[in-house]
């Protein structure tokens, strides 16, 4: 309901309950999606950068790979990591193109960003598009550095180099307890 641009008075109302209430079980939920998204965080050896537990990202570095990254909640698909990328139009398998497309939409769908020609948008570059609008420090300071580097999830790909493949985790369907 907070995501549908309800206020608190109006959720309170419609779940007959007081607005305090509501408050406490918002905070409530944004410090246990925080826990979930450090522990993922520490899972995949990445520091963190900065936390948005209202938006339930998290901006990290991975040292090893030398690579940012981004940890995603939906409340469909539970948490991503993504990492950057520097070729990911490379990527040609279809089954994964189509499922981190799907992905992107529905989170796009979740936070109300509006994409235009959405469906016809390279995943890589609707993810740059859609992390830019969720994430004010991603806006790019130097266009070489932003037109070099792009963001791709590459949890679930296969046939990806190893050292990649091994780092990138993925965590669906794990919500907060």
């Amino acid at each position: 309901m907070v995501n549908k641009g309800c206020t608190t008075a109006d959720i309170a109302n419609e779940l007959r309950t007081t607005r305090q209430f509501i408050n406490q079980t918002k905070l409530s939920a944004e410090a246990k999606l925080s826990t979930t998204l450090l522990d993922v965080a520490q899972a995949n050896d990445l520091q963190i950068t900065k936390r948005y537990p209202k938006n339930g990202l998290l901006l990290a570095y991975h040292p090893a790979l030398k690579r940012r990254a981004i940890l995603t909640y939906s409340t469909n698909y539970g948490i991503k990591v993504w990492y950057w990328y520097d070729n990911p139009e490379d990527i040609t398998d279809p089954t994964f193109l189509n499922k981190t497309h799907q992905y992107l939409i529905d989170l796009a769908k979740e936070r109300n960003i509006n994409i235009q020609n959405a469906d016809k948008i390279h995943p890589s570059k609707l993810a740059h598009h859609i992390f830019l609008e969720l994430i004010p420090e991603l806006k790019p300071q130097d266009k070489k550095a932003s037109n070099k580097e792009k963001i791709v999830n590459l949890a679930s790909m296969k046939g990806f180099p190893k050292i990649l493949s091994q780092s990138a985790h993925q965590i669906t369907k794990r919500t907060p307890k």
